[in-house]
């Protein structure tokens, strides 16, 4: 397992911690009506995506989360589903 301060191939370093990422995606989860938002902390499958988003800053990746949120949310309101 990686720790916060592994570098990628092209050397940046992790910018968000991987307590942050659970906040912020048992949060988005939460919000998105998700039965089971805690999963993040021990599926390992979010490993992986975490390994993809760390290197945002925990304000872009909120950001991002946020922008998922409206989708979402526009979506259930949409006469295609």
């Amino acid at each position: 397992m990686k720790n916060k301060y592994d570098e990628d191939p092209y050397g940046r370093s992790p910018r968000m911690t991987r307590e942050e990422f659970n906040r912020i995606m048992r949060r988005t989860l939460h919000t998105m009506g998700d039965k089971d938002p805690e999963a993040v902390e021990y599926e390992p499958e979010w490993e992986e995506e975490y390994d993809a988003m760390k290197y945002f800053t925990p304000k872009q990746f909120q950001d991002l989360c946020d922008a998922g949120i409206q989708f979402y949310k526009f979506s259930k309101k949409s006469d295609y589903n």
